[in-house]
């Protein structure tokens, strides 16, 4: 993501939102596919209660994921904008060359681990499309391997036009922030007030018109992105740039998380504006506090987290179930019991493992990657 720069004091704090968000993730569908539901347990003791608890916010963090986008990506668009620098070209490479370095490795590898494990364990468990997993993965991933699937999850149409590619799930998001990416510039250029009436209703019939392309939910959702948005203007400075609302809006967030978590906020819909709203007041209290500098051991932990956090969100879901698949075949889930959680903890040292892999052969080579693009932009210019 596009933002703050690296190395002050707020883009450290984000960076350290933005890894724990990340983990919490891969926490939640490494419990939903190994662990039993908390459901199934009885008489849980208080240890089991917190690993349930502890493990169950996977949704409600990416929400907080959108409003990070936002703030990140928004405060770039902005910037770019109000400094009249903006072009639609050097934004589409660069947010194309962020998206796409990641995506279209972790759809190849994660296409042939689920293939892989569907030829090697036939219809066992997790590829049979079971009833337990299904929460998860509607379908048998490799029911959905197709190149039909494969193009439209490649053009951000998952969710809109197919279903996600294989059993990577989490793609959902993905096709949520890139239509977000594009949504947000159309807005922001047409709000400018020097804007041609023309030109400003050209573009609000444009945005109109892929809001109504990429359905409710999409649409809803990008209330919380631009929540983001909206704390990273330096308007926000006033109202968030202060002890008293750093605290405030930490305390909102956690009491919605806790009631999310619970059940308590229905319809879905609703729950997820709310959380979104208080994470988006917090990160924008937390991004203008002038904090005392991290300590290196932090900064070092938030900059690791962070820099893995979207190569762990595209790459786990598949390597997750393929060793679900061998582990534990037709089996039930574990019971939570010391040993099942120390046989979980080797399952997630090999995930992070490969994880760290595959971001050192791909995420970590974005900065070359848009070099290049840039480099091909500059020589179609140029008159040979």
């Amino acid at each position: 993501m596009a933002g703050v720069a690296r190395g002050t004091r707020p883009s450290a704090n984000l960076d350290l939102i933005r890894g724990i968000a990340a983990i919490a993730v891969l926490l939640g569908h490494w419990r939903y596919l190994f662990f039993a539901d908390f459901r199934e347990v009885t008489a849980p003791g208080l240890g089991t209660k917190f690993f349930y608890f502890l493990t169950g916010f996977g949704h409600e963090s990416v929400m907080v994921f959108f409003v990070l986008s936002g703030y990140l990506v928004g405060t770039s668009v902005r910037s770019a904008v109000g400094q009249g620098r903006w072009s639609w070209s050097s934004y589409a490479s660069a947010r194309l060359g962020r998206l796409y370095t990641v995506l279209i490795p972790a759809l190849l590898i994660g296409g042939t681990l689920d293939f892989a494990g569907a030829s090697t364990l036939g219809s066992a468990g997790v590829y049979a499309g079971a009833d337990p997993f299904r929460a998860m993965l509607p379908a048998a991933p490799q029911t959905q391997l197709g190149t039909d699937v494969l193009m439209a999850n490649l053009a951000f149409l998952q969710t809109v036009q197919s279903p996600t590619f294989g059993s990577n799930s989490p793609l959902w998001s993905l096709a949520n922030e890139f239509w977000y990416y594009v949504l947000f510039p159309i807005l922001l250029l047409s709000a400018r007030p020097r804007v041609e009436l023309p030109a400003r209703l050209l573009g609000l019939a444009c945005a109109f018109l892929i809001l109504a392309f990429v359905g409710f939910e999409i649409g809803s959702l990008f209330l919380i992105w631009l929540m983001g948005a909206a704390v990273g203007d330096p308007l926000a400075n006033k109202a968030l740039g202060n002890r008293a609302s750093l605290w405030a809006a930490g305390g909102a967030l956690a009491l919605s998380l806790i009631a999310s978590r619970f059940g308590l906020l229905f319809p879905r819909m609703a729950g997820d504006l709310l959380v979104g709203s208080c994470a988006a007041l917090w990160v924008g209290s937390v991004a203008w506090q002038a904090d005392r500098p991290c300590r290196s051991w932090t900064r070092s932990l938030a900059a690791y987290l962070s820099n893995r956090s979207y190569t762990a969100y595209l790459f786990h879901v598949p390597a997750l179930v393929l060793l679900n698949g061998f582990l534990l075949g037709d089996q039930p889930r574990w019971s939570f019991t010391g040993y099942s959680l120390g046989a979980g903890i080797g399952v997630l040292a090999a995930v992070w493992l490969y994880i760290e892999l595959m971001w050192r052969a791909f995420e970590s080579r974005t900065t070359e990657v848009r070099a290049w693009i840039a480099s091909v932009r500059l020589s179609r210019r140029v008159p040979a």
